[in-house]
């Protein structure tokens, strides 16, 4: 609704209030009635420029913030439509013969024309750091760094874990968030480098956490991508065995779509992981993927559901989930209305923005080394 909607009616009140002032003016006050219908006047005009800059201030920020947000959306699609243009095969940059017209790369070349004209509209060029420096190689030069999202206790609001988030920070500073730099990592194969890294970054903040809070668990996402190396699960597995002390602290996180994909050698190396006492996490999951997930885990530590899912899920499904040793922890809550529908169903965890928002992650200078 716009910030302006009752401002009428609000007017209207002021000039109503200033007119019984100036009929009861001369007996309340004991002045002449002149005297007293202009200061009704006065103040009720004071009133009404008063509310109208507040309300106009107000517009102005909900605009900023607007036009703020949706330049963001047009950098990350800019920003995405030239990694596109970088990776595609050097043999599609000459001139193509018209029996080999390529009308994906046609498409390609008019959204990478359509984001330029848009940012430029918005004053700033689709020149992202990982894109620009092609000479070098701005993935492996960036540095990651974490950003934390607590997972609360749905009844007492306090923080129980923290989903681990990564971002790439270029050389020249520019924060890179995964819609950017994703597709050009698993492009370009780099997935499972960033997931080893954001493991040894992990680590790293664990020891700047110490002993305190050892309940509180850091749930580490790795991408199918990443999963499906032979290299990277016998790194994960090597991991996993020598920071075994670590293992009531991480928490390894998969989509589901990932998940129920999994063949039986990635399954198997994941149950051994499982054995050495590290839990896994569903997330993005749904109730009609709890058979399959069965199959692939021994038993999945957290279950990450939507909380519009939870509103209509089977309360006795997730009583059995709760019963054979898995938590179910509802996302994207993000009103008040949601957090008491997810908290009737049962489920006393909770992640979205209502609870907070991703923060970086405070890192002492041995942890930053590991990050780079």
């Amino acid at each position: 609704m716009s910030v302006y909607a009752g401002l009428p009616l609000r007017l209207v009140c002021y000039a109503a209030g200033a007119a019984a002032l100036s009929i009861a003016g001369p007996s309340l006050w004991n002045a002449p009635t002149f005297i007293a219908a202009a200061a009704s006047v006065a103040t009720a005009l004071c009133f009404a420029v008063a509310d109208v800059l507040f309300s106009t201030h107000r517009f102005a920020r909900r605009a900023f913030v607007t036009a703020a947000y949706n330049k963001a959306e047009v950098e990350a699609l800019g920003a995405r439509v030239a990694a596109l243009e970088m990776l595609r095969p050097a043999a599609s940059m000459t001139a193509a013969a018209p029996e080999t017209h390529d009308v994906s790369l046609e498409t390609a070349n008019n959204l990478l024309q359509f984001a330029a004209h848009v940012s430029a509209r918005c004053g700033r060029k689709v020149t992202p750091d990982f894109v620009a420096d092609s000479a070098g190689d701005p993935i492996g030069d960036a540095q990651i760094e974490l950003h934390l999202q607590p997972i609360v206790g749905i009844p007492d609001r306090r923080v129980q874990h923290y989903e681990v988030l990564s971002r790439l920070r270029s050389h020249t500073g520019t924060l890179m968030m995964p819609a950017e730099f994703l597709p050009a990592a698993r492009a370009t194969g780099r997935a499972a480098d960033i997931d080893t890294r954001q493991l040894s970054s992990i680590v790293g903040l664990c020891h700047r956490i110490g002993d305190r809070h050892m309940e509180t668990r850091l749930f580490c996402n790795l991408s199918g991508d990443s999963l499906q190396s032979d290299s990277f699960r016998a790194a994960l597995t090597t991991f996993a065995r020598q920071q075994k002390a670590l293992s009531q602290r991480i928490v390894f996180e998969i989509d589901a779509a990932t998940a129920v994909t999994l063949n039986t050698e990635v399954a198997a190396d994941l149950r051994g992981i499982e054995a050495m006492g590290f839990a896994f996490s569903v997330d993005k999951a749904s109730l009609g993927d709890l058979p399959r997930l069965q199959g692939i885990f021994r038993r999945p530590g957290f279950l990450k559901l939507d909380a519009a899912i939870l509103e209509k899920a089977d309360p006795g499904v997730l009583k059995a989930l709760a019963r054979g040793g898995t938590q179910v922890i509802a996302t994207h809550v993000e009103t008040e209305d949601q957090a008491a529908s997810v908290r009737r169903a049962g489920v006393a965890l909770g992640q979205g923005f209502l609870f907070g928002k991703p923060r970086p992650a405070r890192m002492d200078d041995s942890a930053r080394r590991r990050a780079a």
